[in-house]
């Protein structure tokens, strides 16, 4: 009797455990995701144009404003072109480069080419600067109708 006793405990035993080892490879999937953000508006006034260009002359225009807002803790803009190659940082007609790369600066301060990395950083807020524009033309500088698109981009840093 003890064995038909003991044995139907283990086969017990079993049935309740077989259940919840087999329940045991069931699983479900949950995605968690999350955003820390902000905003940031990069603006810029006007455009520039320095009119009739001849050799031997620099064309200087400090006209321009810069305007940044964020809610970034920490952000930075660059200036860069949209050309290629050999003729990033250069005014074109058409394909036809000048010599000598144009030149942007910030609030007065040293020209420098393009790209133009950090041009203005900040914290969150607005902050603006002064931007300036540069070129000089030499002798073997093709006649043509020349212009650069140069764009203001601001990040979280």
């Amino acid at each position: 009797m003890r064995k038909i006793v003991l044995i139907g405990l283990v086969l017990v035993a079993l049935l309740v455990a077989l259940p919840g080892a087999v329940s045991a490879a069931n699983s479900d999937t949950i995605v968690v995701s999350g955003n820390i953000g902000g905003d940031i508006s990069v603006s810029i006034t006007g455009d520039v144009t320095f009119g009739a260009m001849t050799p031997g002359n620099t064309y200087t225009d400090t006209t321009t404003d810069l305007s940044v807002s964020s809610t970034f803790p920490l952000w930075t803009v660059t200036a860069t072109d949209q050309n290629a190659g050999a003729d990033t940082g250069k005014m074109l007609s058409g394909t036809t480069p000048l010599t000598n790369p144009f030149q942007i600066n910030k609030n007065g301060g040293a020209y420098q080419g393009l790209p133009y990395n950090a041009i203005l950083t900040g914290s969150a807020g607005t902050t603006s600067a002064d931007i300036g524009f540069q070129q000089q033309i030499v002798s073997g500088d093709l006649a043509g109708s020349y212009s650069i698109t140069v764009v203001f981009t601001g990040a979280s840093a």
